[in-house]
């Protein structure tokens, strides 16, 4: 494939024609809007909150974690989401390329630029997932923790806003203490 940078735009082509067009003066005007995604304390609760899944997944290695990087197909949406964690079972996962499936719980930090969505269209496309047990919104900012979980086929949900609180998950033999997430956060 060649590339072509002709007016501010990078243009892959494959014999003269554009596959598709990258406008570099747009690129750079959105970049601080992705910038501000992640901050400081949402990178620092997203890599304690792996680290504690990872000490888990080590213990029992009938689960694995992963980490933003994973792509997470819901059919609600018919599309793919990035959330800050995921966990699923270590055996049957399925995956439509390289996209997870059957999530078994996930996990997003809050952000500024992205909470409506988290809390609106994201919450409910991840409560029709049928493999889904548990989905947890973690706040940055201020310490709470929503945390979505079936029952019986039925979600529930509870608020957690105390240090000491611990989560009880559904769908994973694990106890999550607050704390251990917001170390050194607020």
């Amino acid at each position: 494939m060649a590339l072509e940078y002709y007016q501010g735009k990078i243009i892959p082509k494959t014999d003269s024609e554009p596959l598709f067009v990258l406008d570099l003066a747009v690129i750079k005007q959105h970049l601080h809007q992705i910038a501000l995604m992640t901050s400081k304390k949402h990178s620092k609760i997203s890599t304690e909150l792996i680290g504690v899944f990872n000490n888990f997944t080590q213990e029992n290695e009938n689960y694995e974690v992963f980490d933003s990087n994973l792509m997470v197909f819901l059919e609600a949406l018919e599309s793919y989401v990035y959330p800050d964690m995921t966990v699923a079972h270590s055996q049957n996962q399925i995956f439509v390329g390289e996209m997870l499936k059957n999530p078994l719980m996930v996990a997003e930090v809050l952000s500024d630029s992205t909470e409506k969505k988290d809390r609106t269209l994201k919450k409910d496309a991840y409560l029709a997932c049928d493999s889904l047990q548990d989905y947890l919104m973690i706040e940055q900012n201020f310490l709470q923790v929503i945390h979505y979980f079936r029952l019986e086929n039925v979600w529930q949900s509870s608020t957690y806003q105390s240090i000491d609180d611990q989560i009880i998950f559904a769908g994973i033999p694990f106890v999550l203490d607050l704390k251990k997430i917001y170390r050194r956060v607020l």
